[in-house]
């Protein structure tokens, strides 16, 4: 699914598009003139087949995926790395935990069990291990044809969380991961690593952005004044209150 002249949708689970895997995030290609990059993998149920299938009808050769670009380590975006990169050879790029987490297969790590015990996973998913070409912290750009992406720390929602922003036809786009989602809502966990006030500053930090393709890792991309709906998140902050949860 075509959604900027740069950004395709090319999977999505059941709380968004349902193009692919109903456990997959939004998973996102963008065409980098020549090489593609993906921005998450999806969980790696069934493969790669159903994003390799979107990725042919948009008219993209999965073979010039490149890339990886992970903004977290939970199953549903970084559980399908591991698959690309035995296909294609795909470099998987990622912050140092997450890297930990994908280099390990360490389903501990990701809260994976108690994951399961919730049926988010089927009790026989396994987190494949991946490895990783390159750790990103704040700041570290990465350069794949003619785009350049940079990395943002935003934790919160877990433990190592980053997001991606890259401008395209004068925009600025922001691959925000599980930070803010459409209508300014959050999603709070009950795992170890979920930290409730570095998510509100994340939320704070995002919002301060001059977004304006805004594409989350679940629920609706938005193509025009993404920003809004950062803001609608701060604005509960200023009410003391906590973003609105999007379950």
């Amino acid at each position: 699914m075509r959604l900027t002249d740069r950004v395709y949708l090319v999977g999505s689970g059941a709380n968004g598009f349902y193009l692919s895997h109903a456990s997959d995030c939004s998973v996102y290609a963008v065409d980098c003139d020549g090489p593609i990059v993906l921005v998450d993998a999806g969980v790696g149920y069934e493969g790669t087949d159903l994003i390799w299938q979107n990725l042919l009808r948009d008219g993209l050769d999965p073979n010039s995926v490149t890339h990886l670009l992970l903004t977290h380590k939970h199953a549903d975006h970084s559980g399908g790395a591991v698959d690309w990169h035995e296909r294609v050879g795909a470099k998987t790029m990622a912050t140092a935990h997450t890297a930990q987490a994908l280099v390990r297969g360490d389903e501990e790590l990701i809260s994976m069990g108690a994951a399961k015990r919730a049926g988010i996973y089927d009790l026989d998913y396994r987190f494949r291990a991946c490895p990783v070409e390159r750790e990103l912290g704040e700041g570290d750009a990465v350069s794949v044809g003619d785009v350049t992406f940079t990395t943002l720390d935003t934790p919160g929602h877990c433990a190592g969380h980053c997001a991606f922003t890259f401008e395209g036809a004068g925009k600025l786009h922001l691959f925000g991961g599980d930070n803010v989602f459409a209508g300014g809502r959050i999603l709070l966990q009950n795992i170890p690593d979920c930290d409730l006030q570095e998510h509100l500053r994340t939320v704070r930090r995002l919002a301060a952005l001059p977004v304006e393709v805004f594409l989350p890792g679940h629920t609706m991309p938005c193509l025009r004044e993404g920003y809004r709906h950062l803001r609608l998140a701060e604005a509960r902050l200023d009410q003391l209150l906590v973003p609105e949860s999007y379950h």
